[in-house]
């Protein structure tokens, strides 16, 4: 409320309640209070006159029905009557020389009983005369001037799609007119005025018809500043008189005299006293505009403006933070006038509120100057007030009574002013300081910044009065002619400057002169009324604390008895108020219902659902209202639910769907019994969400789902696919180039090309195998395999193998490990290779300078864990800090090192790794100054096994050539490449091979002739693999037959496709490529009884026997000389590994392997091999440990050789 208003409540609050400033206090409850005082004057009486007068004691017994319709009749706190009908019945009781006796009646109804009963004699306000025949009535003392109320136009919501509601009160206004008048109208009876009133204020009704005066004094009282009363009634109810009965028409007589004879003067000062109050009446001009102009407003309802937020008191920021002042209420008349609805921004200058302007974010600007013209500047509406622009100076100084008084002066002028730029041009000894605001530059004057402001005389006088009135004065005016206001309007909307200048012609000045009046006289601005009244408040609440002490103290118990009633009467209805406006504010429909399904209650949103009011709704059970928006079939499903509720006594809650208006709508239905305080059931609550919205992105999602799920399917048959058609011709690959490196030794050249190719070829298939890694990873099927490992040698045995590369590079290799990593522990050893492979080979590639060192440490963590902490350090290239992050993503590469090769898979694939493994990677990095990516995993403790787990390579000192000689093998594959690779690695072991070309040949075969292993691919025409692997394990049951160790070849490395190959019986299935080595190694697994060679260790001269065909002297001068070769080659090893010349190592290690072939003596051989492989690789601990070896079996030979020389010198002897 604001302040002016509260000063005015309390005063009159102190009028009535405090003795002398009022009334008196002891009114009888049948007394008047005549507010008017006619002169009196004298009424002729007859002789039937004056004996009626007689037999009823010299009085009148008058009814009305109190605060019926205010200001007629009206009784206050006190129970006095007071109002017109009152001030009329006691002038004529004063004319006829009597007392007027009052009796309240509930209502017109009682009231009229009482009349016709002889209780009373006479009644106020009386109308409606076709409907009491039984009653007289009085000549009309007061005209009954219907009038239309309605909302006011730019608050108005109302739909047109639907008639509108005119709400009326029966015992005023004949149904029958509404129909004759207003045909088209939805008529809604309401019990009483103030009802109907409030139905329209909160939206329930369009309008109201009623009494013009009633109803003016009733939106007064109840502050209904939403409602005005637009225009008069299409007709009018009988005027207002008093009745009588019909058997009284002496009285009916004597009161028309006493009429008659009431001076014109009370008539006027009577209605005058109270039909003053506050104006509710704003009839609606509407302004004729073109069918050009109507379009554009149904294109554009609503025109959205921009104005400064502080600009009083044309336009600023209200107390509820909408805009507010004497512009707002121009653009709100013009609203009413054309149907436009105005929605403003409020910006902190108006160089901001024009580019919003430019910008399209607004339409039109709240005021602006007049300014030269200019194409970028808005259009300027006609203008709806004009202003004078004043100098403003500090109080005390100097007068400058006009422009020219400025010069040497410095000015605050505001940048939009359209003096600003006249100063500059005009005024080159003024020197004019810009502001931003009117505010801005008064602030700068009292600050004592610029000399003197120029603003418009209305703000001047708003601000100086609110704030600067002990500090600034108008001093003079800068110009002669007021400037006029306009609305600015863009410029891209002429259409809206058309229909804003014909609302502004439709406003009479008077209008104008209204809202200028009341904005620059009477209101305050919103930041200091407070300041300004608080005093006076806190004097006038302290009055009426001390009025109201004072009642408490005189007060008798009856009253203290009714004002507690009150009292809780008044909380009761703010309580009921407070549910209503809670259940109203649910946006979903709720309803309370009783045990019998009727409606007892429900919110605003249960009747928009319905489409129904409240009066056909309440009282009657769902399936009892006719024509519902939803069907039959929905009514008893939710009818169903709410019996099921009551029942069971336990709430419910279901997804249902339910058909309104033809269409299917989900739900969200609850219901829910609520009981009394002795926990019996009273009702129900109920209500629904509607989830119509939520089921159609349940149903996109599960389509996007099965979309998603499809294409993640089609990319494993994608990978699946890539893998078996590049797997396949690789296999060929790998294994041809294993056997021609494996054979006799080729020439150097030819050696190094084989085996670049045969290096391509297993980065080729490291790159499928990291896609596929990927591919696992992001499908969350990658699984760890852990089990025993010794960390010591895993580490140590993964990082020598880049020894060689990074001496070829030139570079210094260290290994710091820690001694603690000789530990067992549970890990995935194929994968924690993978992460240091990764991280290695990057390091090696992207130094070219200095070293690489790996680190690593093991910190015991209890609960039986250790941390594995390995770190890889290079004094490579170095990565700016920028791209660090992104290199952990798949496939991403840097720019600056896309030269270098590579796909971006390994960072990625190490990280998801670790993530897997429950770890961390982290990488730090100088450009120039190298690298550093250090991860960090936790592992189980495992126990040392009696058996190391790790095998070792089958060509780790043995000889494997011939190695499963006499093995007969059925080979079945579709493949010929495949089938010839995989022959002459068999027959390269010993094997005989036999071949099959399909499923169904090798079926043949094998039930023709004994094998013992079959190898078989997966994937083959007319019979699978596994369909072969099917029929004979079918064959070997039926038959009683051994099972035969059958190996699956396959290129697919989907753990499913493994699975299904052993889930059909096959012993083991592989994937491809598959080199001798791991064919070794699965052979002896499978078939461990197999004749194997003798041990490594073992050497025999026996064979010489044979050479030399008993020629012993030959055999004696060769091994002579053998061993002073061997020494000799000892010398030159040991020389040559002195000087780290590892090529002569080489070339020593394959000379030596020559003369070892003769006695079969394997160890020897394979320590040549080790020498020349770590000569090839330049890998320097191979080289040491093949080395050692090397000089270990030629002195193991040696010996065996003296041995020999000793036997042939006693076979001699």
């Amino acid at each position: 409320m604001q302040p002016s208003r509260l000063i005015r409540t309390a005063i009159l609050l102190m009028a009535l309640l405090v003795p002398g400033l009022g009334q008196s206090r002891e009114a009888s409850p049948q007394a008047a209070h005549a507010d008017a005082s006619p002169a009196r004057a004298t009424v002729a009486l007859n002789q039937a006159d004056q004996a009626w007068l007689s037999s009823h004691g010299q009085k009148i017994v008058a009814g009305l029905v109190p605060n019926d319709l205010p200001p007629f009749d009206l009784v206050d706190f006190e129970g006095r009557y007071r109002g017109i009908s009152v001030d009329y019945l006691e002038a004529v009781g004063r004319e006829l020389g009597v007392n007027i006796e009052w009796r309240p009646y509930p209502s017109r109804t009682q009231m009229k009983a009482a009349l016709r009963n002889g209780e009373i004699d006479v009644v106020t306000t009386a109308h409606m005369r076709q409907e009491n025949q039984d009653i007289l009535y009085s000549h009309n003392y007061i005209p009954n001037k219907l009038a239309i109320v309605e909302r006011s136009p730019a608050l108005a919501r109302h739909d047109e799609n639907t008639a509108p509601t005119l709400a009326f009160v029966r015992e005023h206004i004949q149904p029958g007119q509404l129909k004759k008048y207003y045909p088209d109208w939805r008529h809604q009876p309401y019990r009483g005025i103030i009802e109907a009133l409030q139905a329209v204020s909160f939206g329930d009704a369009d309008a109201y018809i009623g009494n013009m005066t009633v109803s003016n004094y009733d939106i007064d009282q109840l502050q209904l500043l939403n409602l005005k009363i637009t225009n008069f009634a299409a007709f009018d109810e009988d005027g207002f008189s008093f009745a009588v009965s019909n058997r009284q028409p002496v009285l009916l007589d004597m009161v028309n005299k006493a009429l008659m004879a009431l001076p014109s003067t009370f008539q006027v000062e009577a209605r005058a006293r109270w039909e003053t109050f506050a104006n509710h009446m704003q009839p609606i001009t509407k302004v004729q505009l073109s069918a050009a102009e109507k379009n554009w407003i149904s294109l554009h309802p609503v025109v959205s403006y921009a104005g400064i937020s502080d600009m009083p008191p044309f336009i600023f920021r209200g107390r509820d933070g909408q805009p507010a002042g004497l512009s707002v209420d121009v653009m709100n008349l013009i609203g009413e006038r054309t149907g436009l609805k105005f929605t403003g921004t409020l910006y902190d200058t108006q160089a901001r509120a024009r580019e919003a302007l430019a910008q399209g974010k607004a339409q039109l600007l709240s005021s602006m100057y007049e300014m030269p013209p200019d194409k970028h500047l808005p259009l300027r509406s006609l203008p709806y007030l004009s202003d004078l622009m004043v100098i403003v100076t500090r109080k005390g100084e100097a007068h400058l009574r006009n422009i020219g008084a400025l010069t040497g002066k410095t000015v605050a002028v505001m940048t939009m002013n359209p003096l600003h730029d006249t100063l500059r041009r005009q005024y080159r000894g003024v020197t004019v300081h810009p502001a931003s605001s009117a505010r801005e530059a008064l602030e700068q004057l009292a600050n004592g910044k610029v000399d003197a402001a120029i603003v418009s005389i209305s703000i001047a006088n708003y601000r100086l009065n609110q704030f600067h009135h002990n500090r600034l004065v108008i001093s003079g005016t800068a110009g002669d002619l007021p400037r006029p206001i306009s609305l600015g309007i863009a410029p891209h909307h002429p259409e809206l400057l058309d229909i804003v200048n014909k609302a502004i012609i439709s406003l009479s000045p008077s209008e104008l002169e209204s809202l200028r009046h009341r904005w620059l006289t009477s209101r305050p601005h919103p930041e200091s009324s407070w300041d300004r009244y608080s005093d006076l408040l806190f004097y006038a609440a302290a009055v009426v604390v001390a009025a109201l002490l004072m009642i408490l103290l005189w007060s008798h118990s009856l009253k203290r008895e009714v004002r507690r009633r009150k009292s809780a009467e008044r909380t009761l209805r703010d309580q009921l108020a407070f549910q209503s406006t809670l259940l109203d504010s649910i946006p979903q429909p709720v309803v309370v219902r009783d045990l019998e399904g009727k409606l007892l209650s429900c919110n605003r949103s249960y009747l928009s659902f319905n489409k129904r009011p409240g009066s056909a709704l309440v009282g009657r059970r769902l399936d009892e209202v006719p024509d519902l928006t939803i069907d039959d079939a929905s009514v008893r499903l939710i009818m169903a639910l709410y019996r099921q509720s009551l029942e069971e006594d336990r709430p419910i809650f279901r997804d249902v769907q339910v058909t309104r208006f033809g269409q299917q709508i989900d739900l969200l239905f609850w219901t829910t019994p609520f009981y009394a305080a002795d926990g019996r059931q009273r009702g129900q609550l109920g209500g629904w969400l509607d989830i119509t919205e939520r089921a159609r992105l349940a149903k996109e999602l599960k389509v996007a789902k099965d979309a998603a799920e499809s294409a993640d399917r089609a990319k494993s048959t994608f990978l699946s696919t890539m893998s078996h058609e590049i797997r396949t011709p690789m296999n060929a690959i790998i294994g041809l180039l294993d056997l021609a490196l494996r054979q006799p030794p080729p020439p150097d050249k030819l050696r190094e090309t084989l085996d670049t190719a045969c290096h391509a070829a297993r980065q080729l298939m490291a790159l499928l195998d990291d896609i596929l890694d990927v591919s696992k990873i992001q499908a969350g099927k990658l699984d760890l395999a852990p089990r025993p490992v010794e960390l010591g040698t895993l580490v140590d045995s993964t990082a020598r193998v880049f020894h060689g590369l990074a001496r070829q590079k030139g570079l210094a290799f260290d290994i710091d490990a820690d001694p603690t990593l000789a530990c067992w522990v549970m890990a995935d050893p194929v994968r924690l290779r993978q992460i240091i492979t990764n991280l290695m080979s990057n390091a090696i590639k992207f130094t070219h300078s200095g070293g690489i060192r790996l680190s690593s440490s093991l910190q015991p963590q209890g609960s039986g864990q250790v941390q594995l902490s390995v770190s890889v350090i290079d004094s490579g290239v170095g990565i700016d800090a920028a791209e660090q992050a992104g290199l952990f993503q798949p496939f991403v590469q840097l720019p600056s090192r896309a030269h270098c090769g590579g796909t971006g898979l390994g960072l990625a694939i190490c990280k998801q790794l670790i993530d897997l493994m429950g770890g961390e990677i982290s990488m730090a990095s100088t450009p120039g100054k190298g690298t550093t990516v250090s991860f960090q995993v936790r592992l189980d403790i495992a126990p040392r096994p009696a058996v190391q787990a790790e095998r070792p390579d089958q060509n780790d000192g043995q000889m494997v050539e011939g190695r499963f000689s006499g093995l007969r093998v059925l080979i079945v594959d579709d493949h010929p490449a495949n089938r010839i690779v995989l022959r002459n690695q068999l027959e390269y072991l010993g094997c005989r091979v036999v071949e099959a070309i399909d499923g169904q040949d090798g079926l043949d075969r094998w039930r023709a002739d004994e094998f013992d292993l079959l190898i078989t691919d997966s994937y083959m025409p007319r019979l699978s693999g596994e369909a072969l692997t099917r029929t004979i394990r079918a064959d070997e049951a039926r038959q009683g037959r051994a099972a035969m160790i059958i190996i699956g070849l396959t290129a697919n490395t989907q753990p499913e496709s493994l699975r299904d190959a052993t889930d059909a019986g096959m012993t083991i299935c592989l994937s491809k490529p598959v080199d001798i080595d791991m064919l070794v190694d699965i052979i002896s697994e499978q078939l461990p009884a197999h004749p194997a060679h003798p041990s490594a260790d073992a050497v025999s001269l026996d064979r010489l026997d044979e050479t030399f065909h008993g020629n012993r002297h030959a055999e004696r001068t060769f091994l002579a000389q053998w061993r002073d070769s061997n020494d000799a080659d000892l010398a030159r090893i040991g020389q040559a590994w002195r000087q780290q010349d590892f090529r002569a190592l080489g070339e020593l290690g394959h000379r030596l392997k020559g003369p070892a072939r003769l006695i079969d003596y394997p160890a020897f051989i394979d320590a040549c091999e080790a020498v020349e492989q770590a000569s090839a690789s330049g890998s320097h601990p191979a080289m040491t440990e093949g080395v050692a070896r090397l000089q270990q079996v030629v002195l193991t030979l040696n010996a065996k050789i003296l041995e020999r020389l000793s036997v042939l010198d006693r076979a001699e002897g």
